[in-house]
């Protein structure tokens, strides 16, 4: 699997279509540009949420479609 470029997310937007029954993420990335991505998985949905709320940085890679951390120490964690 070749790796792509991540762009740090600047700001994100969150939705849930009620009547649709699929969610989604709009995300402000640094250099500028916009991504909308939608899932039908909730369970996806809430994890990128959970990572966009709680982690930081947290970056996006456009070519795989990951959100992802910044690097961290094993064992981090909230005390």
């Amino acid at each position: 699997m070749s790796v792509g470029v991540s762009q740090k997310i600047a700001s994100y937007r969150a939705y849930v279509d009620i009547d649709g029954g699929f969610a989604g993420l709009i995300l402000k990335l640094e250099n500028g540009s916009s991504v909308h991505n939608r899932t039908e998985n909730i369970a996806v949905y809430m994890a990128a949420v959970d990572l966009l709320r709680n982690e930081s940085p947290v970056y996006y890679d456009e070519k795989r479609k990951f959100i992802q951390t910044g690097e961290e120490e094993t064992g981090e964690g909230d005390n």
